[in-house]
């Protein structure tokens, strides 16, 4: 499997031919850490990144690629190699994965782009060790927004019991309204009591999307449709009789369809 993913070897982001044209011969080699290498990189107009997809369309960008082999792997050769172990993950053998996980950390450890430890959340989300489950609490505490909410993504896609804990406590206590409704929503995936508790907590923030959220995910766990009628919804969590459900129209079942 290591031989098919060349590119993780050294997980440091490059930039493409165009950019390393700008830069003075000296500093080619000694601007190490990979945010300024990002942020060089997207001053001077480079396609790397979370768009990266779209230069696939641009030749002048793909011989840029090339050039940059001379100086190591692109990201988007990197994000693509993640791409290929997390879709076959699920082949490889316990030491293989266990293997995997440890260098996944090892790169996420040395690596400080958000898109990159993006991409490395995500695939050691669908790598069952413990290796990867400390890696994955560990990025639940990161700095950066995007990589918390990957990281509950990644817990999502590895379910258990430990799984919808983790959800539980980033929907409470997450500083950050984004990361919240990302956990209530994959919250949805784990019905249970203590899955219902903390729907419930929600319906009381102060955040209309937050409640919305959480309405949503009760709806899936409980399989009961109370509309977005927050006291009916209180009353049923707490034990009480909210009423009749609510019978949704034609057309708010046909939107529910493109709801997510």
């Amino acid at each position: 499997m290591e031989h098919l993913l060349p590119n993780l070897g050294g997980f440091v982001p490059r930039l493409t031919g165009r950019c390393m044209r700008v830069l003075p011969s000296h500093l080619r080699f000694t601007l190490h850490t990979s945010f300024f290498f990002l942020w060089l990189g997207t001053m001077s107009g480079c396609m790397t990144g979370p768009f990266s997809g779209l230069a696939k369309w641009r030749p002048d960008l793909r011989r840029e690629w090339k050039e940059d082999a001379v100086f190591g792997p692109t990201l988007h050769e990197q994000v693509e190699d993640l791409q290929k172990l997390r879709n076959t993950a699920g082949t490889l053998s316990p030491t293989e994965q266990e293997t995997w996980s440890r260098r996944l950390v090892e790169l996420a450890e040395a690596n400080a782009s958000p898109v990159l430890m993006e991409a490395l959340v995500h695939t050691l989300g669908v790598l069952p060790t413990e290796t990867a489950g400390t890696a994955l609490r560990a990025a639940l505490q990161h700095a950066e927004p995007d990589v918390r909410s990957a990281a509950c993504l990644a817990w999502a896609e590895r379910g258990g019991t430990e799984a919808a804990d983790q959800l539980a406590t980033v929907a409470g206590a997450d500083t950050n309204q984004d990361v919240r409704l990302t956990a209530l929503r994959e919250l949805s995936r784990f019905p249970g009591k203590k899955t219902v508790t903390t729907l419930g907590v929600a319906l009381d923030d102060r955040s209309p999307a937050v409640q919305w959220r959480a309405m949503q995910s009760l709806k899936v766990v409980t399989g009961l449709d109370y509309g977005d009628n927050v006291p009916a919804w209180r009353e049923f969590v707490s034990g009480g009789n909210p009423g009749a459900e609510r019978r949704p129209s034609v057309t708010e079942r046909m939107s529910d369809l493109f709801r997510f």
